[in-house]
């Protein structure tokens, strides 16, 4: 379920699409909390301003999924060499599916193309009998 994480020219089945899925979900989901706690610090000693600065954490942290869906499902359709326009339409919709739903929806996108054929060797690149 977890085996070939970082390799996105690997065909998944459904079971290890979804591992892939948990995986980058959490992992992007750190990352953004991470970034929103360390920018969200608070700098004035005021409650207000406290939670001001909070809020402004959270919105950089949500910016941060959503490009990293984005990004992580160009990344899959590059190793997989997919060049149709509704797969690359549909990646960047992935970000904007995070931006509005959340990272769970969002990396629904990734893990699908995960799914797709690798692309077959193509016979120029065979040696000559």
């Amino acid at each position: 379920m977890f085996k070939n994480l970082t390799n996105f020219g690997y065909q998944r089945n459904k079971k290890e699409a979804f591992g892939f899925y948990l995986v980058y979900l959490f992992l992007f989901a750190f990352i953004g909390a991470a970034v929103a706690s360390v920018i969200g610090l608070p700098a004035g000693t005021s409650i207000k301003s406290m939670f001001t600065e909070w809020s402004w954490g959270e919105e950089i942290g949500l910016i941060l999924i959503a490009l990293g869906s984005a990004v992580l499902s160009l990344v899959v359709l590059f190793y997989k060499k997919e060049a149709r326009y509704g797969f690359i339409l549909l990646a960047l919709i992935s970000g904007v599916l995070s931006l509005l739903c959340g990272g769970l929806f969002g990396f629904i996108v990734p893990a699908y193309f995960t799914t797709l054929r690798p692309p077959a060797p193509s016979s120029s690149s065979l040696p000559p009998e």
